[in-house]
């Protein structure tokens, strides 16, 4: 059980850093463009992370 909890953990992690470096490179892609270009990426970002957390959720159950 105690092993089950630790992978699901380490995959929420994983995912987690890998909406957050995707949303980092919009964000520095989008730092070039327009500034609403640059909020959009902003908002891609932690709509990601928000997205992954919930998946993370479904998984540790």
């Amino acid at each position: 059980m105690l092993l089950v909890q630790l992978g699901g953990s380490f995959r929420s992690l994983w995912h987690v850093l890998v909406a957050g470096f995707l949303g980092l490179f919009v964000s520095l892609f989008d730092a070039f463009s327009a500034s609403w270009m640059l909020d959009l990426g902003m908002l891609l970002y932690w709509s990601s992370c928000v997205v992954c957390v919930r998946f993370s959720q479904f998984y540790l159950v």
